[in-house]
């Protein structure tokens, strides 16, 4: 399962880069993609969500994002640089369709419910 998640990553990764260029003149960037703990932000350079199905009427979402390039060595999924800070989790909606707008509160696998999340992982690699 995990190679599975590992390849759909690196190809939505291969996707973006590829599938994004700009035509403008303007190198005005601003980027609300990051991640904030406690008083550090990292810049979001890419993601992954994956639906993984149902449980008890609840439509369970896996979400990858890291903070730098990911490139393929020897077949593999490789963080730019051997440096990375990534963050996993489940997210749980009443949506079939696809992730409702708003907070979602981290709860025991027991009390599950629509927009909560019960599962979190959070890699520092220097």
């Amino acid at each position: 399962m995990k190679k599975i998640n590992l390849l759909l990553m690196c190809l939505v990764l291969t996707l973006v880069n590829f599938s994004c260029s700009s035509d403008d003149d303007v190198n005005v960037v601003e980027n609300n993609n990051f991640l904030k703990i406690g008083n550090t932000e990292l810049e979001l350079k890419a993601g992954v969500i994956e639906n993984f199905g149902t449980f008890n009427n609840l439509t369970n979402f896996g979400i990858t994002l890291v903070d730098t390039n990911i490139v393929i060595v020897n077949g593999q999924p490789v963080p730019e640089n051997n440096i990375v800070n990534l963050i996993n989790f489940d997210l749980f909606t009443d949506s079939n369709q696809d992730l409702v707008e708003g907070e979602y509160p981290l709860v025991d696998f027991s009390e599950i419910t629509g927009q909560t999340f019960e599962y979190l992982c959070y890699i520092r690699k220097h």
